[in-house]
C-alpha cells in the first residue's frame, strides 16, 4: 500500500496518474481489496461510458466470484458472483495464453476469489487475484 500525491493526466475518466510526493513508506496490504458484484462492474463500466463512448475498458475489482472453465479447449471461461446469480464472460487478448486463467482456476480451488481486471465490451479481463483471506496478490499475466 502506498500513500502518495496523484497528478491525474488531462482526459476523461481520471484512468491516468503520475506518481507524486509519497506522503509515508509504502507497506503491504494488509487484506485483498473489497471486491464487487458483477452486475455493480457492469453499471460503473456503464457509467464511465456515458462520459467516454470510446473507452475500452475501466478497472474494478469483483469478489467474491468463482471462475467457471468452458466446457472445450476453446470454450469461453466466466466469473461467476459467489451466490450464481449472473456472471461476466473472461475476455482475453489476442496472443495471451490461457495458462493465467488455469492459475486462477486453481487459487480458486471451486471457491471464491477476488479478482482485479478490466470489464469492457468483450467481457472482462483478469490481470491479479487474491486468495479469501490472503492479503498477496497473484499475478494473472
Amino acid at each position: 500500500m502506498l500513500e502518495a500525491e496523484a497528478r491525474f493526466r488531462p482526459g476523461s475518466a481520471g484512468l491516468r496518474a503520475e506518481l507524486g510526493d509519497r506522503t509515508a513508506a509504502a507497506v503491504p496490504a494488509p487484506a485483498a481489496p473489497p471486491g464487487v458484484s458483477t452486475g455493480e462492474a457492469l453499471e460503473a463500466y456503464g457509467a464511465a461510458l456515458r462520459e467516454d463512448p470510446w473507452l475500452e475498458s475501466w478497472p474494478v475489482v469483483l469478489g467474491p466470484v468463482v471462475p467457471v472453465p468452458g466446457d472445450g479447449a476453446e470454450a469461453a471461461w466466466q466469473l461467476a458472483d459467489a451466490q450464481g446469480t449472473s456472471a461476466l464472460p473472461v475476455s482475453l487478448p489476442q496472443g495471451r495464453s490461457r495458462s493465467g486463467l488455469w492459475r486462477l482456476a486453481a487459487l480458486s480451488g471451486g471457491g471464491p476469489v477476488t479478482v482485479f481486471g478490466e470489464c469492457g465490451h468483450r467481457g472482462f479481463t483478469p490481470l491479479t487475484a487474491w486468495q479469501p483471506d490472503s492479503p498477496e496478490p497473484v499475478p494473472l499475466v
